[in-house]
């Protein structure tokens, strides 16, 4: 679950999906960026923002390190450890 807090506010708590290999970190994090329709770069190389294959959804939240907050096209992962990070 992620919770999330703004101004010393609670704001709310959400079920997540979590990456399958544990790389996904576990702490207090500030976003750096917004990004609608980001474009995905991993392993298998670059999705398209407008490629139903993107596995990032419609939004990012970037963390920093490569690590963000951010949609699915996998609804079926969330709440498991089942991404690639």
């Amino acid at each position: 679950r992620m919770t999330i807090h703004a101004h010393g506010h609670f704001v709310g708590e959400f079920p997540v999906g979590i990456g399958r290999d544990g790389t996904t970190p576990v702490g207090k994090f500030t976003v750096k960026e917004k990004l609608s329709d980001p474009t995905y770069y991993g392993p298998e190389g670059v999705i398209a923002h407008d490629d139903p294959k993107n596995p990032l959804g419609e939004n990012w939240l970037d963390l920093g390190d490569s690590y963000g907050i951010h949609g699915t096209i996998d609804p079926d992962s969330i709440g498991k450890a089942d991404s690639k990070g």
